[in-house]
């Protein structure tokens, strides 16, 4: 497939029709299509919901207390999800940022207390005060830094 393409891509024959032109781009295309396929990297599947009759799969190894900056932090600390969605790594701390940001601070009102989900911090019933002690906190015990609230002047 990818010599296929390289023969159509390099191919600078001006003695072409316009149904002969047509063809070649669309079986350059064809082949891109199939070559993406085939060569790309795992990419983060779409969220499936789970029938309610599937059955959790077992986790294979315990959860690791240090997680990577490109972790969910209320993901690997959620026991009721799966060991996938639990471990699942975002591609960029960007990413992870926003969806933090987005999808669980936003819903918490600013000023109410935390506490932290991280397993040593449940453990000692850690606390905290509003939204920017805990991005605080995680910065500082996990070495994950989250997005300052951006304020509009």
């Amino acid at each position: 497939e990818q010599i296929s393409l390289q023969r159509i891509l390099c191919n600078f024959s001006m003695d072409l029709d316009i149904k002969d032109i047509i063809c070649r781009k669309i079986c350059a295309m064809n082949l891109m299509v199939a070559l993406r396929q085939r060569t790309s990297p795992a990419h983060k599947a779409p969220v499936k919901k789970e029938s309610p009759r599937s059955v959790p799969s077992p986790m294979p190894v315990e959860i690791p207390l240090i997680r990577k900056k490109t972790q969910c932090i209320f993901y690997t600390s959620n026991k009721s999800y799966s060991y996938k969605k639990r471990t699942c790594c975002f591609r960029r701390v960007s990413h992870i940022m926003d969806h933090i940001k987005n999808l669980h601070l936003n819903r918490l009102p600013a000023d109410e207390k935390l506490s932290c989900h991280h397993p040593i911090c449940k453990s000692d019933s850690v606390v905290l005060n509003d939204i920017n002690h805990f991005k605080n906190h995680v910065a500082r015990t996990q070495s994950i830094t989250l997005r300052e609230p951006n304020y509009v002047g």
